[in-house]
């Protein structure tokens, strides 16, 4: 199931977070893509940029709501697939 474009237009707003998410998520080596080191970066990114998890979700998945975002990111999409969907949407 590959994750589909924005359900919504994406804002300026969209654009800034799916750079910074795509920023601190491509540091993330391939051997530490897994469930709690992308969960910790998502928290640092939350707490560090005050951007709401909602919004994390919205602008890495496309959708305002669905699957767990951490199962969609490891299990289901990839470190690839994700970073290739971050980077088209944050320009």
């Amino acid at each position: 199931m590959a994750i589909k474009s924005p359900s919504k237009e994406l804002s300026a707003k969209d654009k800034e977070i799916a750079l910074k998410l795509f920023n601190k998520l491509s540091k993330l080596e391939v051997k530490q893509w897994n469930e709690e080191k992308i969960l910790q970066t998502l928290r640092d990114i939350k707490n560090n940029e005050g951007i709401s998890m909602k919004d994390i979700y919205f602008v890495i998945t496309g959708r305002e709501q669905g699957l767990p975002l951490i199962e969609t990111m490891v299990r289901i999409e990839g470190r690839e697939n994700i970073l290739k969907k971050l980077q088209e949407r944050s320009s």
